[in-house]
């Protein structure tokens, strides 16, 4: 072979190297491009599943916090309705016996008397020990409390007697239930004996830790 056949050889073997290099050169570049493709949408599916957890998320706590407003709504309705009727509170003893005579004068009923006694705690109601004790009673912080009524009157008609406690119902200056009815009818006279007990129901709610002195808000 001439000198110039194998330069020709020679170059030919050169050129070829020089296509293998840039082959293998394209073929690292495509692989490279690839994977990070690959890693880019496999990093978006997870970035997009983790978007679509919190937001799933993020909709459930919505979804619980309408329920609680709502039920919070409600609950608020019923403890608005309660206290319009006096039932929540200490009671508001003096509009119930202005409330009793009132129905006396506009009902255009007999003479009664009444009296009030003392209010006391029903039962499991929280009290307070260091509070003073009024016999074998001690003074109850919060809770249900009763206060006993007792009216009498002479003269009185069932009728009579049913408007007055339907009245009394009317004004909603209480939350109130008929403990008992005593009639009895006396010989040659107008009407009926009435003795009937009333009891009064309140309901104090349990104090918050602000409205409580700083000692015994810390003891809580």
């Amino acid at each position: 072979m001439s000198g110039f056949g194998q330069l020709l050889q020679a170059q030919h073997r050169g050129l070829i190297k020089r296509h293998a290099i840039i082959c293998a050169v394209l073929v690292i570049i495509a692989a490279a491009i690839y994977f990070a493709l690959t890693w880019q949408r496999d990093h978006a599916l997870i970035n997009q599943q983790q978007t679509e957890s919190m937001l799933s998320e993020a909709q459930a706590e919505l979804s619980s916090f309408e329920e609680a407003k709502l039920e919070l709504d409600r609950n608020l309705g019923r403890y608005q309705g309660l206290a319009a009727t006096g039932f929540i509170g200490s009671g508001d003893r003096i509009a119930w016996a202005e409330a009793l005579l009132s129905l006396q004068r506009e009902l255009d009923l007999p003479e009664l008397s009444f009296e009030l006694a003392a209010q006391k705690p029903l039962s499991e109601t929280p009290v307070d020990p260091a509070l003073e004790s009024y016999g074998d009673v001690a003074q109850a912080t919060h809770g249900r409390f009763a206060h006993d009524m007792r009216i009498r009157s002479k003269g009185m008609h069932e009728l009579d007697l049913l408007r007055l406690i339907e009245g009394l119902r009317a004004k909603q200056v209480g939350f109130f239930r008929v403990n008992q009815c005593q009639l009895s009818r006396v010989s040659g006279e107008n009407g009926l004996n009435v003795d009937c007990a009333l009891r009064w129901i309140t309901y104090v709610p349990a104090p918050r830790a602000g409205d409580l002195p700083a000692e015994e808000a810390d003891a809580l």
